[in-house]
């Protein structure tokens, strides 16, 4: 227990340090807004995909002998692979999803493309994250399941 609480706070700390250097970095101008928008993108693809097999597949994951069922391991590669298809077209050709949004919203389709692109990355290390959770937790570990969502905001502070 005092493993997964040190990882909690491992990512609630890389949260905190992701806001205060995006706030420093962008304010509330025009790009910081545009990305609010495609971030909540990205966390709600993030939920669907993560929130499914946890609370679905997770209790179905491990036999009795603490062996990996097949069919509940192909269901969550499948969808990682889904996932990996769209956050992947979503990167290589964010131009058309960008223009749908652009004309509701004050922002370029050149902010916005970059910016999907980004989602799209950060979608993928999320999921990733998620995936890998289950798998943890599945198997009885705390630390990591807590301190593995700590991942996409370090690699969003990095960036």
């Amino acid at each position: 227990m005092a493993r997964a609480t040190v990882g909690v706070w491992l990512n609630y700390a890389t949260t905190v340090v992701f806001q205060i250097l995006f706030a420093e970095r962008y304010g509330s101008r025009v790009p910081a807004a545009a990305f609010v928008l495609v971030f909540g993108l990205a966390v709600a693809l993030s939920g669907l995909v993560i929130a499914g097999p946890r609370s679905v597949l997770l209790p179905r994951l491990l036999t009795r002998s603490g062996e990996l069922h097949r069919q509940p391991v192909r269901i969550m590669s499948a969808l990682l692979v889904a996932t990996l298809f769209v956050c992947g077209a979503m990167a290589a050709v964010p131009r058309p999803l960008a223009a749908v949004i652009a004309p509701s919203s004050q922002f370029s389709d050149e902010l916005l493309a970059a910016l999907l692109r980004l989602t799209a990355i950060f979608t993928i290390t999320q999921i990733v994250a998620g995936m890998l959770t289950v798998l943890s937790l599945a198997r009885g570990q705390r630390f990591v399941p807590a301190a593995v969502l700590a991942l996409p905001s370090i690699v969003a502070v990095g960036y």
